[in-house]
């Protein structure tokens, strides 16, 4: 999933300008790479790109911010830099406007497409950073800047680097070339190979406060700020998506509630339907939340997620069987790791809403 906020404002959001502060020092000391990692939603990845619009700004603000108005910036807005180098998923490429072209497509093409009756079928885009992307970046770091001065490297997110491609990436790291900076950024920083993550420096990007993110929200036209930044598990970015999401998912995550919280009438079959043009990831995320309130509540007495379902998930939470729900959570663990990867969304859909018909049984 994309940053919702682009960083081209030229502005650091609140809660970002610790990590803005210690990746300036550790370009300064002329690191090869850093980690920034952080909770999904604070902007990882917008940051990154405006700190590199940063280093290749060509006329720089007091501090250290970038103009905004130079060539440099409009080219770095544009992904078209020279000195810019990303290395993503190609369906995160196509997401953000800059989709795979020339070798890249082609390789996708024909590592990927099938024949039937002869045609040839389009492969769907990669989620996973691979080999090829990295070897196409190699000839690049061999030669001079363009512009005689730094280059950077984004990776993100990392943790879609395959593992041919983090063999090839970690060659790299091992021998940086000169003047040049990779960032990578990364959500679960424990999914890197530690090898890779051992040759950077690590910056955490970490959460606001409740009320600074509340006060962020407001600004932003948000309605019902607490109600999305407690779904968001504290991330203001996360919460933004979520209440814009509202519009178009909003039926269906009602009737996925109101569905959960009558397991007596739930109906798979029926849910399924309804979810069927909903994105499997965030059919995931919101049964891996309801679950863990309703666990909360069966160990610990609370809710985190969704305190606006409080009575409901209280009521079944009484009503059930810890261990049962436990398995479900671990099984929901399990198919969060699967989901971007190729799948029949019918059967992925109907497995996990079978599971909680049957971890609902008393």
């Amino acid at each position: 999933m994309t940053d919702i906020y682009s960083n081209n404002k030229n502005e650091i959001l609140p809660w970002q300008l610790d990590a803005w502060g210690q990746m300036k020092q550790l370009a300064q000391r002329g690191v090869g790479g850093i980690l920034l990692c952080g909770q999904h939603g604070l902007g990882a990845s917008a940051l990154a790109r405006y700190f590199a619009k940063c280093l290749l700004c060509q006329r720089p603000l007091e501090g250290g911010a970038a103009c905004g108005s130079c060539d440099a910036c409009t080219w770095v807005d544009n992904f078209a830099h020279p000195d810019l180098l990303m290395l993503r998923p190609e369906e995160l490429e196509i997401a953000e406007g800059a989709s795979a072209t020339g070798d890249e497509s082609e390789a996708s093409a024909s590592a990927d497409g099938e024949e039937a009756g002869g045609v040839r079928k389009k492969a769907a885009p990669s989620r996973e950073i691979r080999i090829e992307q990295v070897r196409r970046i190699a000839p690049a770091l061999a030669l001079g800047s363009h512009r005689a001065g730094m280059r950077v490297v984004l990776v993100y997110p990392a943790e879609a680097i395959n593992h041919p491609a983090g063999n090839a990436l970690l060659k790299i790291l091992e021998e940086p070339p000169a003047a040049t900076l990779f960032v990578l950024c990364a959500d679960q920083p424990e999914r890197l190979m530690p090898t890779i993550v051992s040759r950077c420096q690590r910056v955490v990007l970490r959460a606001p406060s409740t009320e600074a993110a509340l006060q962020w929200l407001r600004a932003q036209s948000v309605k019902n700020p607490e109600q999305w930044l407690s779904e968001a598990g504290g991330a203001p970015l996360a919460a933004l998506e979520l209440a814009y999401d509202l519009d178009e998912l909003g039926s269906q995550r009602k009737a996925l509630f109101d569905a959960l919280a009558d397991p007596a009438r739930f109906n798979p079959l029926a849910l399924e339907l309804v979810l069927a043009r909903v994105e499997p990831s965030v059919v995931v995320g919101w049964l891996l939340r309801w679950v863990y309130d309703c666990l909360a509540y069966c160990l610990a007495g609370r809710i985190r997620y969704y305190p606006q379902e409080a009575k409901r998930i209280e009521r079944l939470a009484q009503a059930s069987q810890v261990w049962r729900l436990l398995a479900y959570w671990t099984f929901l663990c399990a198919q969060a790791r699967l989901v971007r990867h190729p799948l029949n969304r019918a059967l992925f859909l109907d497995d996990l809403l079978a599971g909680y018909g049957e971890a609902m049984q008393r």
